[in-house]
């Protein structure tokens, strides 16, 4: 199993509820079409710089600089 992660940067002019809704919507819908994919969670960034696990809901305090993050898993590719 291959786990990658991706952080990423919020466009200037949008903000956080924007990025937020775009990133559970759109982007959720466009990583799910990923061949093979097993598993997939975002880490969103709450109003106030705290960071929260979306799938479970837990919340972890941090500053205003956390980006968000996506991590997801696929299948190794087979040896040939």
């Amino acid at each position: 199993m291959i786990k990658s992660m991706t952080w990423f940067k919020r466009r200037p002019g949008l903000t956080l509820e924007q990025f937020n809704e775009y990133w559970r919507t759109t982007h959720a819908g466009l990583a799910k079409q990923l061949p093979g994919l097993r598993r997939y969670r975002q880490n969103e960034v709450l109003p106030g710089g705290a960071a929260r696990r979306s799938s479970t809901g837990r919340r972890r305090r941090g500053s205003t600089t956390r980006t968000p993050c996506a991590r997801w898993w696929t299948p190794t590719p087979t040896a040939r």
